[in-house]
């Protein structure tokens, strides 16, 4: 606001010294006075400062200022070098300025919205850590140090607090089930405590991310899939090595039949 407020002055500034400068050159000239079209112009754009700063305002715009400098400059080229500076120096050079205040503004307030985010987003992390942390001990009834989906599904109404409910409605997650799914990345089974603090972070932190949180539920589903579609190949890669060499061993012990009977 004070940038702006400084530019509007310098304007404002600019404006009034080219004003007075034009009354002294333009209205007081007395070649322009003995022609009649000039003098209508004169009278008309130049009356008195106040009129010569609305005229000069329409060069800030650019707003048909050809039909104002065109007739007197062509009347006495010399007044060239009182209108080329102002196109140079109101039009050009201050709207430049006026353009790139806007723009340090703009970014000046796209860095301040990503330090306010920054600072949201640590305080939910600390806020909802030390929740889960304790959640996860909660499930862990044999301190195995992990959580299996027997113990998850095991969990209570009243055991849940509210950030979790929160994360469950917000993905729309139908069971404790699907939620082992989505926390259990490498399919392995149980989910260790960081897992577990981890996932539920990162689903609970969605609405600071830049994508939907449906997204984001895809693209874990997806991971957890992938690899169980990776560990089935290789079970069936195994099956199939299993079966080659018990065909081995019985082609081995047809042979063996046949030469013992001859």
């Amino acid at each position: 606001t004070n940038t702006m407020l400084s530019t509007m002055a310098l304007i404002v500034l600019m404006l009034y010294m080219f004003g007075c400068l034009g009354l002294e050159l333009i209205t007081k000239d007395g070649s322009i006075a003995k022609e009649p079209e000039l003098k209508r112009l004169v009278e008309q754009y130049f009356p008195n400062l106040y009129g010569s700063m609305i005229t000069l305002l329409q060069f800030v715009t650019l707003d048909s200022v050809s039909s104002i400098y065109g007739p007197l400059v062509r009347s006495k080229p010399v007044l060239l070098f009182y209108f080329l500076p102002i196109l140079l120096i109101v039009s050009i050079s201050l709207m430049n300025m006026v353009t790139a205040v806007l723009v340090e503004g703009a970014l000046s307030q796209a860095n301040n919205d990503r330090d306010v985010r920054k600072h949201n987003l640590m305080n939910k992390i600390r806020e909802c850590t030390p929740i889960y942390r304790a959640l996860f001990h909660t499930l862990d009834v044999d301190k195995s140090g992990t959580v299996t989906v027997s113990e998850l599904v095991r969990l209570r109404d009243d055991e849940i607090p509210e950030l979790f409910k929160k994360t469950l409605n917000d993905f729309k997650l139908e069971s404790m089930v699907e939620l082992f799914e989505v926390l259990d990345g490498d399919t392995s089974g149980h989910i260790t405590e960081d897992e577990f603090v981890d996932g539920l972070l990162n689903l609970n932190l969605s609405e600071f991310a830049s994508v939907p949180p449906e997204i984001v539920l895809i693209l874990k589903l997806s991971r957890s899939l992938t690899r169980k579609a990776s560990d089935q190949f290789d079970l069936v890669v195994e099956c199939r090595t299993i079966l080659r060499r018990m065909s081995e061993i019985l082609q081995d012990c047809e042979g063996a039949t046949k030469s013992s009977a001859a």
